[in-house]
């Protein structure tokens, strides 16, 4: 069906751009699920590795990338917006508002970012760190 006026066009894309930004966002959460498969995995072999070398695997071994899929995307979120970012804004575009673990989740993560002088935060908003 061809639209018929201008705001049937917008309408139309509005649909598009959110059925596309779902399907995006499904594969995303599949992806993270698979490297965090990845993550157990290689925790897995640090630990039988120590094991055998007579060794206490430590509870944090193999956690050596925790929480560097949401701070990776909050980089790429925080990067691409030049005016600034708002926490409210970043857990929309991440389809995690609503979710309290998620949002405690980015909100641990921008305080890392923060701490490690990754990004900054001014008037609420959030910017990447001069290079």
């Amino acid at each position: 069906m061809e639209p018929s006026t201008f705001a049937d066009f917008v309408e139309n894309e509005k649909e598009r751009l959110a059925t596309e930004r779902e399907r995006i966002l499904a594969e995303q959460i599949g992806l993270q699920e698979q490297i965090n498969e990845i993550d157990r995995e290689l925790a897995a072999i640090t630990a039988y590795e120590a094991t055998k070398a007579g060794k206490t695997a430590s509870p944090a071994a193999g956690r050596g990338r925790r929480g560097s899929g949401v701070r990776t995307r909050l980089l790429s979120l925080i990067g691409e917006r030049t005016g600034g970012i708002s926490r409210a804004e970043i857990l929309e575009s991440l389809g995690m508002k609503g979710n309290k673990a998620k949002e405690q989740s980015v909100s641990n993560a921008l305080a890392a970012l923060k701490r490690g002088d990754q990004i900054t935060n001014s008037d609420g908003k959030y910017y990447p760190a001069e290079a």
